[in-house]
Protein backbone atom coordinates (compact mmCIF):
# COMPACT_ATOMS: atom_id res chain seq x y z
CA UNK A 1 0.00 0.00 0.00
CA UNK A 2 2.42 2.19 0.81
CA UNK A 3 4.41 1.69 -2.33
CA UNK A 4 1.02 1.94 -4.23
CA UNK A 5 0.70 5.66 -1.97
CA UNK A 6 4.36 6.88 -2.93
CA UNK A 7 3.68 5.86 -6.98
CA UNK A 8 0.64 7.73 -6.76
CA UNK A 9 2.75 11.11 -5.10
CA UNK A 10 5.17 11.06 -7.56
CA UNK A 11 2.84 10.52 -10.19
CA UNK A 12 0.81 13.72 -9.56
CA UNK A 13 3.82 15.32 -8.82
CA UNK A 14 5.48 14.81 -12.38
CA UNK A 15 2.17 16.66 -14.22
CA UNK A 16 1.72 19.64 -11.61
CA UNK A 17 2.69 22.62 -13.74
CA UNK A 18 5.66 24.28 -12.27
CA UNK A 19 4.95 27.93 -11.39
CA UNK A 20 7.56 31.07 -11.34
CA UNK A 21 8.40 31.42 -7.64
CA UNK A 22 8.25 35.38 -8.16
CA UNK A 23 5.19 37.40 -7.23
CA UNK A 24 5.28 39.79 -9.78
CA UNK A 25 2.82 39.05 -12.36
CA UNK A 26 2.95 40.83 -15.51
CA UNK A 27 -0.17 41.46 -16.97
CA UNK A 28 1.14 41.14 -20.88
CA UNK A 29 0.21 44.41 -22.65
CA UNK A 30 2.13 45.14 -26.25
CA UNK A 31 4.95 47.05 -26.35
CA UNK A 32 3.19 49.81 -28.15
CA UNK A 33 1.27 50.69 -25.15
CA UNK A 34 4.41 49.90 -23.05
CA UNK A 35 5.48 53.14 -25.05
CA UNK A 36 3.10 55.74 -24.92
CA UNK A 37 3.00 54.52 -21.07
CA UNK A 38 6.44 55.89 -20.34
CA UNK A 39 7.48 58.95 -18.99
CA UNK A 40 11.10 58.45 -20.42
CA UNK A 41 11.97 56.28 -23.40
CA UNK A 42 15.66 55.86 -24.01
CA UNK A 43 18.89 54.03 -24.88
CA UNK A 44 21.33 53.59 -22.79
CA UNK A 45 24.51 50.88 -21.73
CA UNK A 46 25.64 49.62 -18.53
CA UNK A 47 29.24 51.24 -18.05
CA UNK A 48 29.37 50.40 -14.02
CA UNK A 49 26.82 47.93 -11.79
CA UNK A 50 27.45 47.89 -7.68
CA UNK A 51 25.14 45.20 -5.38
CA UNK A 52 23.76 46.54 -1.82
CA UNK A 53 22.39 43.23 -0.49
CA UNK A 54 19.86 42.20 -3.52
CA UNK A 55 19.86 45.70 -5.07
CA UNK A 56 21.41 46.43 -8.24
CA UNK A 57 22.85 50.01 -8.48
CA UNK A 58 24.15 50.51 -12.14
CA UNK A 59 25.66 53.50 -13.82
CA UNK A 60 24.11 53.99 -17.16
CA UNK A 61 25.46 56.27 -19.91
CA UNK A 62 22.63 56.74 -22.53
CA UNK A 63 23.09 57.15 -26.33
CA UNK A 64 19.59 57.84 -27.62
CA UNK A 65 16.40 59.50 -25.63
CA UNK A 66 13.02 59.58 -27.09
CA UNK A 67 10.78 60.52 -24.20
CA UNK A 68 11.49 62.34 -20.99
CA UNK A 69 14.81 64.68 -19.79
CA UNK A 70 17.06 62.58 -19.56
CA UNK A 71 20.56 62.80 -18.29
CA UNK A 72 23.77 61.50 -20.36
CA UNK A 73 25.06 59.46 -17.50
CA UNK A 74 23.23 58.71 -14.00
CA UNK A 75 22.62 55.87 -11.65
CA UNK A 76 19.48 53.56 -11.88
CA UNK A 77 18.46 51.46 -8.73
CA UNK A 78 17.00 48.19 -9.05
CA UNK A 79 15.62 45.18 -7.47
CA UNK A 80 16.48 41.98 -7.05
CA UNK A 81 13.64 40.65 -9.67
CA UNK A 82 12.85 38.54 -6.77
CA UNK A 83 9.11 39.36 -6.81
CA UNK A 84 9.26 43.24 -7.44
CA UNK A 85 8.90 43.40 -10.89
CA UNK A 86 12.20 45.49 -11.27
CA UNK A 87 14.86 44.04 -13.73
CA UNK A 88 17.23 42.27 -11.22
CA UNK A 89 20.98 42.15 -12.66
CA UNK A 90 21.29 43.37 -16.32
CA UNK A 91 24.41 42.21 -18.56
CA UNK A 92 26.60 44.46 -20.02
CA UNK A 93 24.52 45.82 -23.21
CA UNK A 94 22.57 48.32 -24.60
CA UNK A 95 19.17 48.89 -23.14
CA UNK A 96 15.52 50.29 -23.87
CA UNK A 97 14.50 51.98 -20.81
CA UNK A 98 10.92 53.12 -20.25
CA UNK A 99 10.64 54.36 -16.78
CA UNK A 100 8.06 55.78 -14.38
CA UNK A 101 8.62 59.66 -13.09
CA UNK A 102 11.13 58.48 -10.58
CA UNK A 103 13.35 56.58 -13.33
CA UNK A 104 12.48 53.42 -12.45
CA UNK A 105 12.50 50.56 -14.93
CA UNK A 106 10.13 47.30 -14.28
CA UNK A 107 10.15 44.26 -16.12
CA UNK A 108 6.18 44.64 -16.20
CA UNK A 109 7.03 47.84 -17.90
CA UNK A 110 8.86 46.95 -21.18
CA UNK A 111 12.59 47.66 -20.81
CA UNK A 112 14.27 45.44 -22.91
CA UNK A 113 17.54 44.49 -24.51
CA UNK A 114 18.07 47.11 -27.01
CA UNK A 115 18.12 45.28 -31.07
CA UNK A 116 18.12 46.10 -34.22
CA UNK A 117 14.03 45.14 -34.43
CA UNK A 118 13.37 47.14 -30.99
CA UNK A 119 15.38 50.49 -31.96
CA UNK A 120 13.48 50.21 -35.34
CA UNK A 121 9.92 50.08 -33.30
CA UNK A 122 10.50 52.63 -30.92
CA UNK A 123 11.75 55.23 -33.68
CA UNK A 124 8.82 54.10 -35.83
CA UNK A 125 6.67 54.81 -33.12
CA UNK A 126 7.91 57.47 -31.36
CA UNK A 127 10.26 59.34 -34.10
CA UNK A 128 13.51 60.22 -34.36
CA UNK A 129 15.60 60.03 -30.90
CA UNK A 130 17.86 63.03 -29.48
CA UNK A 131 21.21 63.04 -27.90
CA UNK A 132 20.53 63.78 -24.15
CA UNK A 133 21.45 66.42 -21.35
CA UNK A 134 24.97 66.76 -21.00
Amino acid sequence: MRVFALSLLLGLAAVVPVRDASACKCVGRPFAEQLEGGEAVFAARLVAERHHGDDFEYTVEVDSVWRGTVKRTFVMHMGSNGGDCTMGQLEGKTWIFITDTQMHAHRCGGSREATPEVLAQVTKQLGAPRKPKS
